[in-house]
């Protein structure tokens, strides 16, 4: 059988990837409900952000794949399956939180499938850190979703105006504030990198995960969650 470790889920065997090569991020977001090309420019331009000032920070990504974003997919692509491979291999994935994305059943599930991986810490960091970087996209009325309000989304380092208008509204107006949260963001990702060794996780279907965001009651190690099983790049490991 694959490793089992603590209830958090199935690993595959050999390892952590190569870290020099596995994707630096993976970004996790609602569509926006009218669903036109416009709306989706802040997204692609907070990746294209984040992307560019992870390498300038980071002096090890040479050799890594690009970070997991699905507006970056080439045509025809297997996006599902796509998806999977980012969220099973990406080292840290940073989730913009919005009301709509605690509402949509998608966004739960690529949250579940990340947080099953197992996840060593080393110092500086504490063993309280994981490799997930929730960032106030819109805030909230009632407050961060409970699932997410256990995970640090604000401090002092970043602008006042980033938790009381979210970073969509700062990227739209530009300017100095912007720029600081996405530095911040960026260097949270290098910081994480640099000081946490991630396993691979399955190639799970994600269709087939339970909603982080709305299951009380989740099925551990992955029961009832379908594994892709093609041969591929990026196989999944099979049960012995």
């Amino acid at each position: 059988m694959p490793k089992q470790t603590d209830g958090l889920g199935y690993i595959r065997g050999g390892g952590a990837p190569d870290p020099r090569k596995a994707p630096p991020f993976m970004l996790s977001y609602a569509r926006p409900t009218r669903g036109t090309a416009a709306d989706l420019e802040p997204v692609k331009q907070l990746f294209d952000d984040l992307h560019q000032e992870v390498g300038f920070i980071s002096a090890d990504l040479k050799d890594a794949e690009s970070a997991g974003f699905d507006q970056e997919m080439p045509l025809g692509v297997l996006w599902q399956r796509r998806l999977s491979y980012y969220l099973a291999n990406c080292r840290v994935l940073v989730a913009l939180t919005s009301a709509p994305f605690f509402e949509s059943d998608w966004c739960g599930k690529e949250w579940w499938v990340f947080t099953q991986r197992k996840v060593v810490v080393s110092a500086p960091l504490k063993q309280d850190e994981f490799p997930l970087v929730p960032v106030v996209w819109v805030p909230m009325s009632g407050g961060m979703h409970p699932v997410a309000k256990r995970l640090q989304y604000t401090n002092r380092h970043l602008p006042h105006s980033y938790a009381r208008d979210g970073l969509l509204a700062l990227s739209r107006r530009g300017g100095t504030d912007y720029r600081v949260a996405v530095n911040h963001i960026a260097t949270r990702i290098c910081e994480l990198m640099e000081h946490t060794a991630i396993e691979s996780g399955r190639l799970v279907k994600i269709e087939s995960a339970p909603n982080a965001f709305k299951a009380h009651r989740l099925q551990p190690n992955y029961q009832g969650v379908q594994i892709w099983h093609d041969e591929g790049p990026e196989p999944a490991a099979e049960p012995e």
